[in-house]
C-alpha cells in the first residue's frame, strides 16, 4: 500500500505533498484542480514508468495528435513531442534537472521521468572475440548550451525513466511515437497491479474479459450483491455473445440478468447506467486485487440513494482484497455516503482529500491538499460545511 504521496512537475502539480494516505481514498475539487491528473500520476507509479502506459495516457485526452509548429527546434520551450504534455504549462523544462518525480518518500519507491536531449554517434569497440565492432552511441547534450539548435547541433530528444529498481532511456520523436527503447526496458520489476476506471463505462468486451476471470469463483456472490444494490430482484448474471450478422468480423459478448419471477433473462444495459457501473466497480475489484484502484467520478450512474451501500460493499472488498482505493467525486451526496461508511467500517482507514489552488502573491495557482480524516469529515459533514 502506498502510505505517502510526493508529485513534483507533472501536469498542474509543480510540488505536491499527502504526508498520509488511507486505504480507500477520495478525491474532491473543482474542474481543472488536479484530481483526474492524480489519478494519471499513480498509474504511472504503479506501472513504474511502463511506456505503453505513458502513451496510453496521452491517448485518453487525444493529446497525441500532431500539429504543425513553425516554431520547431527554435528553443526548448517549442520542442514538439506529445509527451510534453505530462509537464507543467505543457512545455519541456527549459533547463536539465527538473524531472517530474512520483513517490512514496515512506518507502523509497518512486518514479522519475526527465526529458534529456543527445546527439547520436558511432563508436568503435572490441567484442570478446578480439573483434572491431561499430555501436550506436548516446551523447547527452546540455539544455544550456550556446550551440543548441545551432548547425553544429541537432539534437534528439528521449525521456530518462529511473525507478528504484533501474532506468532505462525512451527516445521520443516530434508526434507521441516512440523511436527506441532501451534495450533494458522490459517488464518493469517493482510494478504494483492496477485498474484504471475512466469517468465513461468500460465496454462489454472489457467487462466480459474481467468476468471472466471472476466467474465460478467467491467474486460471482458480491457481483450479485452489488446489483442487488440498484435492483433487489436480480438472481443472476452471466455474459453471452451477440450476434452481430455476417458483416461482423466477431461475436462481441453482452451482460444479461435473470430477475425473480421473470421467465428470461434481460440485458444488464437495459436495466441502466447504475447496474453497468456497479459491475464494473466491483469486478475492477477483484481485478485490482493485491493492488491500487482508480476510479474516476464514482458516483456516475448511481443515484445517491443507493451511493451509501456502494461504498459500503468497495470498503468491505477493498480489505478483504487487499486493495487500496483512490477515486474522485463532483457530487456532495458522494462525500456524505463516503463519510458516512468509513465511519462506520472500523476495520478501514477512509481519507478525504480536497484540491485547491492557492491564492497568496508567492505561489499563486499552485495546488495544494486538505486532508479530512473520517472523524472530521463526519464533523464538518454533520454541520453541513462545504468540502467540495
Amino acid at each position: 500500500m502506498i502510505d505517502s504521496l510526493t508529485i513534483r512537475n507533472f501536469r498542474l502539480f509543480d510540488e505536491l505533498e499527502i504526508p498520509k494516505l488511507g486505504q480507500v481514498n477520495l478525491i474532491v475539487g473543482k474542474n481543472n484542480s488536479g484530481k483526474s491528473s492524480l489519478l494519471e500520476a499513480l498509474s504511472i507509479f504503479a506501472s513504474q514508468g511502463n511506456p505503453a502506459t505513458l502513451s496510453t495516457l496521452l491517448g485518453q485526452h487525444d493529446e497525441n495528435l500532431r500539429f504543425d509548429n513553425p516554431l520547431a527546434n527554435s528553443d526548448i520551450g517549442a520542442l514538439e513531442s506529445s509527451f510534453r504534455h505530462f509537464f507543467p504549462k505543457r512545455t519541456f523544462p527549459e533547463r536539465d534537472g527538473a524531472p517530474i518525480y512520483i513517490g512514496d518518500k515512506n518507502k523509497d519507491y518512486f518514479v522519475q521521468i526527465e526529458h534529456r536531449l543527445f546527439q547520436e554517434a558511432f563508436e568503435e569497440i572490441q567484442d570478446e572475440d578480439g573483434d572491431i565492432v561499430r555501436r550506436l552511441k548516446r551523447i547527452p547534450v546540455e539544455k544550456d548550451s550556446p550551440d543548441l539548435f545551432s548547425d553544429q547541433i541537432s539534437p534528439n530528444q528521449a525521456l530518462h525513466i529511473s525507478t528504484k529498481h533501474r532506468s532505462f532511456w525512451l527516445d521520443i520523436d516530434d508526434s507521441s511515437h516512440i523511436r527506441r527503447r532501451s534495450r533494458f526496458g522490459g517488464g518493469e520489476p517493482g510494478a504494483i497491479p492496477y485498474v484504471y476506471v475512466p469517468t465513461d463505462f468500460v465496454t462489454p468486451e472489457q467487462l466480459a474479459g474481467m468476468w471472466d476471470k471472476a466467474a465460478l469463483t467467491e467474486a460471482e456472490n458480491y457481483l450479485l450483491q452489488a446489483l442487488q444494490i440498484i435492483e433487489e430482484d436480480v438472481t443472476g448474471l452471466a455474459f453471452v455473445s451477440k450476434d452481430e450478422g455476417a458483416l461482423s468480423r466477431e461475436a462481441k459478448r453482452v451482460a444479461i440478468v435473470k430477475l425473480k419471477d421473470e421467465p428470461s433473462p434481460i440485458p444488464l444495459a437495459g436495466m441502466g447506467d447504475g447496474m453497468t457501473r456497479v459491475l464494473q466497480i466491483v469486478l475492477s475489484l477483484f481485478s485490482a486485487k493485491g493492488g491500487i484502484l482508480l476510479l474516476d467520478e464514482f458516483e456516475n450512474g448511481l443515484h445517491y440513494s443507493v451511493q451509501k451501500q456502494a461504498w459500503d460493499l468497495v470498503l468491505f472488498l477493498a480489505k478483504e482484497l487487499s486493495v487500496q482505493v483512490f477515486a474522485t467525486t463532483h457530487s456532495r451526496d458522494c462525500i456524505e455516503a463516503f463519510s458516512a461508511a468509513s465511519i462506520e467500517d472500523t476495520k478501514i482507514d477512509g481519507m478525504l482529500f480536497r484540491f485547491g489552488k492557492s491564492v497568496a502573491a508567492n505561489d499563486r495557482g499552485r495546488v495544494f491538499a486538505t486532508v479530512f480524516t473520517e472523524e472530521r469529515l463526519g464533523r464538518l459533514t454533520e454541520a453541513n460545511i462545504e468540502v467540495r
